[in-house]
């Protein structure tokens, strides 16, 4: 739904000579317009007529508009047709009144100064033009390219009309969304939807749709080509009464593997020459540029990274809301440094903080939880939470702890908490012998829904650490020893169970190992 408020207006909203379509905030280059159709049987000469806005009127040279043709008014022709094709409307050059981009009104008078129509706009969404419906309503343009200069207005109904809306990113399993809207007037029959992804085809077939209905094709990244970008287009086969909305592209910036790209440090709670930053680890073994990032807090404010920050295979960059990050940063990572805007804050009191592609596909998450600071520690304003491992999961609290670095944090480098996990020795799981216990877990799918389950040697469960969750083809998760009650089990062996269900074949692999805890003798 397009978040415009419109139009009081129209005196004659039977008028044979209607305004049609306005755009007061086209794209730079591109000059402002009007358009006027002739909805009558007969030819109407316009010369003389005037079309106005609040402060200004302009005189129309000579011109026949024809039954059932639009003319489009500008004050530079050729500027206009070197950004739009207007099919076979014509063009009358003239000094158009600038209209205003917020709110203006749009005039027609005849030459004896009778009103003919008049609109009243009020605009919200910029970039898009105005645009009459067939209930006599006006609204922001539908059209993919912004505005329908010299054709049937998109927002015009028609008989067939079944149109490709949006293709967006999806999760928690990654994926793309093609949506399909019935636009027309009458149920839609069956239609094949064809999805090319740099050059692979595949198709599926859109079900007959009610009036107003929309109907989703959800394909898993899995499933696509293996590159950085993808690049697809969707179409539909079979022209109907509207092809210009049948296709539409999308490029996908396909997010790196789960728990490869991580937030591995986040301050919350600076104090005067320090701000808000999240570090983000590049685990992959590519070169990683993180302008264009997202940041994202549980009120959904979202920031985007400004500036091209490198990340090489294992090393470190830093989102942040200030330059000043950067006196915590040794001289080599302080270029490393990529800003949001100042009004970011990272709530002091805790929340999760989601770091999405340039897509918008959630990478990572980290859970922000004050309570994770050491208890010793009198004061933690100042201090940034570390995790201790980069694939440790991030919405796990037991992953972070408090800095121990005397200035508050290490922004741009290994953390000074981290802890080196064990290479893997079993296969798809290995345990650390000591606290923290880090579980690493391993399968051979690219995401997947895992399960992870501590239980005594006899098979009761004692704890649930991953209960389908959507995890990469790796990562890791602490233990600290209790049970789902929160009471530290008595010490002894236990054995963790995981589990992974491929997330796009329903394949399921599991493995087990054994871990010590160190609790009281039983």
């Amino acid at each position: 739904m397009w978040p415009i408020l419109m139009l009081l207006s129209a005196t004659a909203a039977l008028a044979q000579v209607r305004i049609n379509e306005v755009h007061a905030t086209p794209p730079a280059g591109e000059p402002e317009w009007v358009e006027i159709v002739n909805v009558s049987e007969v030819a109407v000469q316009l010369e003389g007529w005037h079309v106005c806005d609040a402060r200004t009127c302009v005189k129309l040279p000579a011109h026949v508009l024809t039954a059932g043709s639009y003319v489009v008014v500008t004050r530079d022709a050729e500027a206009l047709r070197e950004q739009r094709v207007v099919a076979d409307a014509a063009i009358i050059e003239c000094p158009l009144p600038s209209l205003n981009n917020t709110s203006d009104v749009v005039v027609l008078r005849k030459a004896d100064s009778t009103l003919v129509d008049s609109i009243s706009y009020r605009v919200v969404v910029k970039g898009r033009s105005i645009e009459l419906d067939d209930l006599g309503t006006w609204g922001a343009s539908v059209a993919r390219d912004s505005a329908t200069c010299g054709f049937v207005n998109a927002r015009m109904r028609m008989r067939h009309d079944l149109r490709v809306a949006e293709i967006r990113p999806s999760g928690p399993v990654p994926r793309i969304d093609v949506i399909v809207q019935q636009a027309g007037t009458i149920a839609s029959r069956p239609r094949r939807l064809q999805l090319i992804a740099n050059g692979t085809s595949m198709f599926t077939t859109v079900p007959e749709l009610m009036v107003d209905e929309a109907w989703t094709w959800s394909i898993p990244l899995d499933l696509l080509p293996q590159a950085r970008v993808v690049v697809c287009k969707a179409t539909l086969q079979r022209g109907d009464d509207r092809s210009a909305n049948d296709t539409i592209d999308f490029a996908v910036d396909i997010p790196p593997p789960a728990s490869l790209v991580s937030i591995t440090e986040v301050m919350f709670a600076p104090r005067s020459g320090q701000c808000d930053y999240a570090e983000v680890y590049n685990g992959t073994a590519d070169t990683i540029d993180i302008d264009g990032w997202m940041l994202v807090d549980q009120s959904l404010d979202t920031v985007r990274a400004d500036g091209h920050v490198m990340l090489p295979p294992g090393g470190y960059g830093v989102v942040a809301t200030d330059t000043i990050v950067r006196r915590m940063m040794h001289d080599t990572a302080r270029a490393n440094v990529a800003l949001v805007k100042r009004s970011f804050n990272i709530d002091a009191g805790g929340e999760d903080v989601t770091l999405l592609n340039p897509s918008g596909f959630a990478v990572d998450l980290a859970r922000v939880d004050p309570a994770r600071h050491v208890s010793e520690l009198a004061d933690t304003r100042g201090v940034a939470l570390e995790k201790l491992e980069p694939s440790l999961v991030g919405a796990d609290r037991a992953s972070w702890t408090s800095s121990g670095d005397l200035a508050g944090g290490t922004p741009g480098r290994r953390n000074s908490v981290a802890i080196d996990l064990p290479p893997f020795r079993r296969g798809q799981i290995d345990v650390g012998s000591a606290w923290p216990y880090a579980i690493r877990f391993r399968h051979p799918f690219r995401h997947a829904a895992a399960f992870l389950q501590v239980a005594t040697t006899d098979g009761a469960i004692v704890r649930t650490l991953l209960d389908n969750v959507i995890v990469g083809s790796e990562g890791s998760i602490t233990w600290d020893g209790l049970d789902d009650a929160g009471m530290e089990l008595p010490r002894g062996p236990y054995v963790a169970v995981f589990t992974a269900l491929d997330a796009t074949s329903e394949r399921v692999v599991s493995a087990v190992a054994t871990v010590v805890a160190r609790g009281a003798a039983p």
